[in-house]
C-alpha cells in the first residue's frame, strides 16, 4: 500500500489500530497534521479500497483523534519496530556475553564486559 501512496506513509506509520471490525476500520491519530493527511475523502476512499482487498470485504475506515490518555494505547508500527530492534539488541547483546569465546577471554584476563556494541544495529 505505501508503495502506492509513499507520501501517506508517515502517517499511516503513526496511526494507533482502534478497531478492526469486520467491514470496519478505526484509525487513530495524535495529531493534527496526520489526521489532516489521512482523513480527506481521496485517501479514505483509498483506504477502504485498501482495506477492502486485504481483507477479502468490503470495509470502512474511519479516522479519529484518538486521546492520549488511554489506560491501554494500541502501539504504532513505529512503537512495534522501536520495540523489535530494542529485543533483538538485547537478545545480541546477552548473546554475545554468554558467549564461551567472550568468557574464556574475560577470564584469561581477568577483566570485565564494559558493553557490548551491536553493529549491524546501528
Amino acid at each position: 500500500m505505501l508503495k502506492k501512496r509513499p507520501t501517506l506513509g508517515g502517517s499511516l506509520r503513526q496511526v494507533r489500530p482502534l478497531m478492526f471490525a469486520p467491514g470496519r476500520v478505526v484509525l487513530g491519530v495524535e495529531t493534527t497534521f496526520d489526521e489532516q493527511q489521512l482523513s480527506g475523502a481521496d485517501v479514505i476512499k483509498f483506504l477502504e479500497a485498501e482495506a477492502t482487498a486485504q481483507l477479502g470485504e468490503p470495509t470502512t475506515v474511519e479516522v479519529r483523534r484518538s486521546p492520549s490518555d488511554l489506560e491501554e494505547r494500541p502501539a504504532t508500527l513505529t512503537e512495534n519496530e522501536d520495540q523489535e530492534r530494542a529485543q533483538r539488541r538485547a537478545d545480541k547483546s546477552a548473546a554475545a556475553r554468554a558467549s564461551s569465546a567472550v568468557q574464556q577471554v574475560k577470564d584469561l584476563l581477568g577483566g570485565t564486559i564494559a558493553r557490548v556494541k551491536v553493529a549491524d544495529e546501528d
